[in-house]
């Protein structure tokens, strides 16, 4: 028999209840052990392994006024990405704050996920694949779609997972160019 408990995530102690840190909309573990917990209008929070949680706030970090995170995602190089409930996606390449990434637009995050040289970005408005950093050249599938999930498996299959729409699937190579052989499920 499993059992659960829950956890007060509330930075501001354990005795105080914060609905903005109780709704959790995505988790991130990264190769270090961290989870990264996106959380409805309460920001980041991150839950260090035995030691508990700090947040990660957009305090004096213009432009992101929207605290309602909905993804979040450390590449591998180490870049932080903030999605967001109405002003889209967010980066931080370097030391200095977050910084907009246009190309995406004023659109809901739903969201992030890097398999090899290409980050996946699910949005209200479709789905966004980016090589190598170059938001410029993003493709855009499924436009007028809402993409909630994506994920490679391990028999190299690219999922993607709709509010509306279904399960999609099809083949996945990184040499892939032609992104038009999908499997429905509906």
């Amino acid at each position: 028999v499993t059992t659960f408990r829950r956890v007060n995530t509330n930075p501001d102690g354990e005795d105080l209840e914060n609905v903005n840190y109780s709704m959790i909309v995505s988790i991130n573990i990264d190769e270090n052990g961290i989870a990264w917990l996106t959380t409805a209008y309460g920001g980041v929070l991150i839950l260090y392994p035995n030691k508990g949680f700090e947040v990660e706030r957009n305090v004096g970090e213009q432009p992101i006024s929207d605290h309602n995170i909905t993804a979040f995602l450390k590449d591998q190089d180490g870049v932080l990405y903030k999605g967001t409930l109405s002003e889209g996606l967010f980066w931080k390449p370097r030391l200095s704050g977050f910084a907009p990434i246009p190309h995406i637009g004023h659109v809901k995050i739903h969201c992030l996920y890097e398999h090899g040289d290409r980050l996946f970005v699910g949005t209200a408005s479709g789905l966004f694949i980016v090589e190598n950093k170059d938001f410029g050249r993003a493709k855009q599938l499924f436009p007028g779609q809402k993409i909630t999930a994506v994920c490679v498996d391990r028999q190299d299959r690219l999922w993607i997972g709709t509010q509306q729409s279904g399960l999609k699937m099809s083949p996945y190579s990184p040499e892939e160019r032609d992104w038009n052989k999908w499997t429905v499920f509906s």
